[in-house]
């Protein structure tokens, strides 16, 4: 699902779905107990609003134990299959960081070298590396924090829309860049943005020639919220 989006910059949405198969009768199977302390885990996890999940054990590529809990889309009252796709959410930045270290191991770019080589638009960009962002100690402020943004944060917007927002953050600065570690969205959108420019891909066709394709997964996929997926999970804020 290829999306432009800057939403998809940030990675926080790749969709992935449990595979269709069950243990098999010769698939050891947990026992009891400890099948008992999952269910009694997940019924604590849901009582406390979580709608539901999937919980899967394997030892040595063998399936174990697999468990359906809870609803995927609590309007609709659909319940949770093994079929079910559900977001990774910020899991997925871990794919844009190591997108940004394919492109550094061919020598396309290095760690060390500034955002404003990348990104000279940005104000913030002549201050902060590569690295910085990958390990959160850039100092650029969190755009999903941002309350002016607070009714569209989950609103599609182009790259552009995307470095307005953050290039008005204010401050500009957390903290000197280097100095400490603070999470924010707003260092992957830019590492992201770095992984098309260098690439000359989309970040959605980056992800699936690069690392997809080469890892195997068959029901992974770049989320975009306007495509039609087939038994995805509602995602919910609390």
């Amino acid at each position: 699902m290829s999306i432009r989006p800057a939403a998809g910059l940030a990675a926080l949405s790749l969709a992935v779905a449990s595979p269709a198969a069950a243990p098999t009768p010769e698939t050891p199977k947990l026992c009891p107990g400890a099948v008992a302390a999952i269910d009694a885990s997940v019924a604590k996890t849901l009582a406390q609003g979580s709608p539901g999940m999937i919980v899967e054990v394997a030892r040595h590529g063998d399936l174990l134990f697999a468990g359906t809990y809870g609803l995927a889309d609590l309007e609709h009252e659909e319940p949770v299959t093994r079929r079910t796709v559900f977001s990774l959410a910020s899991v997925t930045k871990q794919f844009t960081a190591a997108a940004i270290l394919l492109l550094a191991e061919e020598g396309r770019l290095k760690l060390t070298d500034r955002l404003s080589l990348y990104v000279p638009e940005l104000p913030q960009a002549r201050d902060v590396t590569l690295y910085q962002l990958l390990v959160q100690t850039s100092g650029i402020p969190d755009y999903a924090e941002d309350p002016s943004g607070s009714k569209t944060k989950s609103v599609a917007r182009t790259n552009e829309e995307m470095l307005a927002w953050i290039a008005g953050l204010q401050p500009a600065f957390q903290f000197q860049p280097g100095t400490r570690w603070a999470y924010s969205n707003s260092n992957y959108v830019l590492l992201g943005l770095v992984a098309e420019r260098v690439s000359g891909r989309s970040l959605p066709d980056l992800f699936r020639e690069r690392l997809f394709a080469p890892a195997g997964p068959t029901a992974t996929a770049f989320d975009n919220p306007a495509d039609v997926v087939p038994h995805r999970a509602q995602g919910y804020r609390r």
